[in-house]
């Protein structure tokens, strides 16, 4: 083939394969095609190149060496739509019946009733309390429920308390406080915390009423917890 011939065919674009033999892709290493040089379908796939999107890949399976070497890592940044997890562990108990309390003495309520208990982490028959599970550290939501009142109609409440332990000490309560205008008050506590594996919450109370009766806790009271998905 000729200079002349080779310009030309440049011109004309009159190359056939005879005039470009063995030609493979170690010599194309820059540049781009026109889209008029490429088929509308590639490989009888009938597949549209100048429109391709996830809807076109139906099947196969694409070669390793169209990947590379090494993929991003996962990370938050990657997973920006991906959704689900469980609120668990999660238990939730009542009283069996209405206990009776001492007058101003902090007593554990032995929330014996369970609705559910998702892990099996809280014992309700020996020591009434929930105990984080191996793997299940983190934070949770607690909340408790004391509903008190005076075994006399004629005496008078005068506070009651509601107090979450954790590891035997107390690290939430709430109160109702009020003197002289009934007998039958409830008391709400709830709050967040940070728990490691093997802490334990309990539920206690604290009733006092102004007469000489025993004050009660009914079994309308509750206790319970659930895990935060973070």
């Amino acid at each position: 083939m000729t200079k002349a011939r080779d310009l030309a065919n440049i011109i004309s674009g009159g190359f056939d394969a005879t005039d470009i033999p063995n030609l493979d892709t170690s010599k194309i290493t820059t540049g781009t095609f026109a889209d008029a040089r490429m088929p509308s379908t590639v490989l009888n796939s009938n597949v549209d190149l100048t429109n391709l999107s996830a809807s076109n890949l139906t099947s196969g399976t694409l070669p390793d060496a169209r990947f590379p070497a090494t993929l991003p890592a996962i990370s938050g940044a990657n997973l920006t739509n991906i959704q689900g997890g469980t609120n668990t562990p999660a238990f939730f108990a009542f009283l069996s019946s209405s206990q009776d309390l001492s007058q101003s003495t902090t007593t554990k309520l032995n929330m014996g009733n369970e609705q559910f208990d998702t892990d099996s982490a809280y014992d309700s028959t020996t020591n009434y309390r929930f105990t984080v599970p191996t793997g299940k550290a983190g934070k949770y939501v607690v909340q408790g429920h004391v509903n008190a009142y005076s075994s006399n109609d004629d005496d008078k409440l005068n506070y009651v308390y509601a107090r979450i332990y954790k590891n035997g000490t107390q690290v939430l309560a709430g109160s109702h406080l009020h003197y002289y205008s009934g007998y039958q008050y409830s008391a709400y506590v709830n709050g967040m915390l940070d728990l490691s594996e093997d802490d334990y919450l309990e539920l206690y109370g604290t009733v006092w009423t102004d007469g000489a009766t025993i004050p009660r806790v009914t079994s309308t009271s509750y206790f319970g917890a659930y895990k935060l998905i973070t």
